[in-house]
């Protein structure tokens, strides 16, 4: 790999949006405090009706700023940017989310782990913004006996149990540096069976299968206001049919169908993917069932109802 830079080589922050243009703000001005000396920032803009593009136009000048017409979906405007990102030679591309916010430490040290890894992924431990100590995610395994995808430290409170740097296996590449080299010779992200979720932990996994190197570096750390998607979309009046449709079919919901098969065909083993595809649909199943309303009124379920 080239390098115009041996001591501080060029980082591409490459954050795809979509509105929400006052949590893009929000992290713009959290990576004003970072102390790394030479990034650019690329922001691919999906589409947004929010003033977002005039919000970063005005206000972050510096920004190269990328437009979508809406229909890019989050993998296509991450290959936007990485595509710009080698465009300008950059030696790393650091992709994050737009409602994270930064430690001013945390590009350092994720350029210093790469540097003594060459061509890997660095991924760094991920907390909830609104409760600053609770980890999301300090790197990941794969366990197909469990039902694969599985966030190391989810949801516990850091009391620094995950302060070693060690490879993982996968990541959701939220605040992950990315050696250009992985791109060029695996490719980008698989937008047609991956438009929008399990395209991050399906270009991650094939990495550690191909040999590449996911490393988890504790010392970068990323807050991420988590998507509550769903949670917004599925009001708990939604019928049972509306819930199923919603969650198999809307290419927002992390259980669709389509790439939730693509992903287990490719790279589920064979002898899990029986229990593999029965825990989805069982999971499916209650899901679509939770948010139903006689479910959610269980005065009209007698067995549901609580005895005196």
């Amino acid at each position: 790999m080239s390098k115009t830079n041996y001591q501080y080589p060029l980082v591409a922050v490459v954050v795809p949006v979509h509105n929400n243009k006052e949590d893009t703000a929000e992290f713009l001005e959290s990576l004003k405090s970072v102390t790394y000396p030479n990034y650019k920032i690329i922001i691919v803009d999906d589409g947004s009706t929010d003033g977002t593009e005039e919000m970063i136009k005005t206000a972050y000048p510096e920004v190269i700023l990328l437009k979508g017409d809406g229909n890019l979906w989050w993998s296509r405007a991450v290959n936007l940017g990485i595509e710009k990102a080698l465009e300008i030679c950059a030696d790393y591309v650091l992709l994050i989310d737009n409602d994270c916010v930064v430690d001013s430490g945390f590009m350092s040290a994720l350029v210093e782990t790469a540097l003594r890894n060459p061509r890997s992924i660095i991924v760094s431990k991920v907390l909830y913004y609104d409760h600053p100590n609770k980890i999301w995610e300090a790197g990941a395994d794969i366990n197909w006996f469990k039902g694969e995808y599985v966030p190391i430290g989810h949801g516990e409170i850091d009391k620094g149990q995950y302060q070693t740097e060690r490879y993982v296996k996968c990541s959701t590449l939220v605040g992950a540096l990315i050696d250009v080299t992985i791109f060029k010779e695996m490719g980008l992200m698989d937008y047609k069976n991956f438009p929008q979720f399990k395209a991050d932990i399906d270009f991650t996994y094939r990495a550690y299968k191909r040999g590449y190197s996911i490393i988890y570096q504790p010392k970068s750390q990323v807050w991420h206001k988590v998507d509550s998607t769903i949670r917004k979309k599925l009001p708990k009046t939604s019928s049972f049919r509306s819930t199923f449709i919603y969650l198999t079919k809307d290419m927002r919901s992390p259980m669709n169908f389509n790439a939730t098969i693509k992903y287990y065909l490719r790279h589920c083993p064979f002898y899990f993917l029986p229990l593999v595809l029965l825990k989805y649909f069982a999971v499916l199943l209650l899901k679509s069932w939770q948010h139903n309303p006689l479910y959610l009124d269980r005065k009209k379920i007698p067995f549901l109802q609580r005895k005196s």
